[in-house]
């Protein structure tokens, strides 16, 4: 993970992949928010992290492919009133990793539990 920041512009987070048989990062994707360290969780193949980004009074659960870069945005999660989330992910991933189980914030969804499958881009609470 790298931050950046421009003079005219608001802090950004890039985050990139560094593949071991390759010298240079890759850019995946650049965040307004800031990654909240620990909060990482790897699908069990390997081609999907996710991860929280905090600010702007808000943190966010993200899922990132790996090398590809396809982001998506899957809710804010509570941080419990907390100015800084717990470094803890609120992801658990099915053995396959076709599926992960999430928690996020009741007022923004119909259930605080989702199922997400990355593949198929479907989710169902």
């Amino acid at each position: 993970m790298a931050s950046t920041r421009a003079a005219w512009t608001a802090p950004r987070t890039v985050v990139s992949w560094l593949a071991a048989d390759q010298g240079d990062p890759q850019p995946l994707v650049s965040l307004p928010d800031e990654v909240v360290a620990g909060s990482y969780s790897w699908s069990p193949d390997g081609g999907w992290v996710t991860f929280l980004a905090t600010g702007s009074g808000h943190t966010s659960l993200c899922l990132l492919g790996v090398p590809n870069g396809d982001f998506r945005y899957l809710g804010d999660v509570n941080s419990g009133g907390l100015s800084h989330p717990l470094p803890v992910s609120p992801v658990s991933w099915a053995a396959d990793g076709s599926e992960l189980l999430y928690s996020a914030a009741a007022s923004r969804l119909e259930s605080p539990g989702r199922f997400f499958s990355p593949e198929a881009e479907v989710c169902r609470g």
